[in-house]
């Protein structure tokens, strides 16, 4: 394991040395780099070797061989702030509450942007106006999920998945979920 600095640096180095190499018409814009690491007590953090990590280049059109500009990304909530809303939707991350985030979890697979987004405008519909048959099903899921959990009143769960939503992107909500609730064989295991 490295440290979690040398690890980004590196990620960086790499992402920098790879667009550089790149003379086409493409400048990037925008890096994102997920990286899980490991806090002990008295250590540096470090990079977790398991994952799952991620890179994302954005780029828009520019001159070409052009140097590579990295702009800063644009501010977004942390992932406590994720965690702590779906916390009020599954429970705590343990064994229990490892099912409602599983049972999530598959239900918004392979749903892209666009679906959640109509999925979470009407998750407070009642399920005979949603004429689309799967979303229908994921809301009805969905809503089954905040039922059992603590917050049990679905406008208030309605609301909370909203904003994770809002601030997060599926993908890195996903990747929360599975890291911090994991499944109920890894709680035994």
């Amino acid at each position: 394991m490295k440290p979690l600095n040398e690890a980004i640096a590196a990620v960086l180095r790499e992402v920098s040395q790879g667009c550089a190499a790149d003379r086409s018409t493409l400048k990037p814009e925008r890096v994102r780099v997920t990286l899980n690491f490991a806090l002990t007590a008295g250590q540096p953090p470090y990079a977790d070797a398991a994952g799952p990590h991620s890179v994302t280049a954005e780029f828009v059109l520019g001159a070409a061989g052009q140097e590579p500009i990295f702009l800063p990304a644009e501010p977004k909530k942390n992932l406590h702030e994720c965690t702590s809303l779906l916390t009020q939707i599954f429970g705590a991350p343990g064994f229990d509450s490892s099912a409602r985030a599983t049972v999530f979890r598959e239900t918004l697979a392979g749903l892209t942007p666009k679906e959640i987004e109509a999925v979470m405008a009407a998750l407070t519909t009642p399920l005979n106006g949603i004429m689309d048959e799967r979303q229908r099903q994921v809301v009805h899921i969905l809503r089954g999920v905040i039922h059992s959990g603590p917050t049990k009143q679905m406008e208030r769960g309605a609301e909370l998945l909203r904003r994770v939503f809002a601030n997060h992107p599926l993908a890195e909500v996903m990747q929360n979920v599975e890291a911090d609730w994991k499944t109920q064989d890894a709680w035994l295991g």
